[in-house]
């Protein structure tokens, strides 16, 4: 009998070894999905972003309007800084909010080599320096929003070219 039972198992043990490897690295939010090949444009399934000047984009519950720019203009390979301007639901500027600016990069599995310092300008206006995208490639920028008692996030996603 059980040999029997072996035999019956053995071709699903086989299917999962085939299918196991492909998952691997899936953090299942999509995000910072990794798989496909090493070529720096895997998005996690993101849509890569047009930048311009202002660049404006709601917050995925909706909480915050988020406007950015970036100096140099469009992002570059090496240290940006990123003004984020950031208005509440109702128009209003976020005053004294908590932002965090997390740049990942997708195809390869890695964050920035540096940590970006974020300071509350006044007026919504935030700076966020140095947003570090140390290499060509799609870079997915997480920026994480508290205040005014909601916390949110929003993504901000390009492709960085060869400098």
């Amino acid at each position: 009998m059980i040999r029997l039972h072996s035999l019956l198992l053995a071709p699903a043990l086989v299917a999962l070894a085939l299918v196991a490897p492909a998952c691997a690295g899936d953090d299942s939010g999509g995000t910072h999905d990794t798989h496909g090949t090493d070529t720096g444009t895997d998005t996690g399934g993101a849509e890569v972003d047009t930048y311009s000047d202002g660049l404006m984009k709601t917050s995925a519950n909706g909480h915050f309007m988020i406007a950015l720019t970036s100096d140099p203009g469009p992002p570059v390979k090496g240290d940006n800084t990123w003004t984020l301007v950031i208005t509440d639901h109702e128009g209003a500027d976020l005053e004294g909010g908590t932002v965090v600016v997390t740049p990942w990069m997708p195809a390869h599995g890695h964050g920035s080599t540096n940590t970006a310092v974020v300071s509350d300008m006044g007026g919504g206006a935030y700076e966020a320096t140095p947003v570090t995208l140390q290499m060509a490639g799609t870079w997915d920028t997480t920026i994480e929003i508290s205040g005014n008692g909601m916390t949110d996030e929003v993504h901000f996603v390009f492709e960085i070219p060869e400098a």
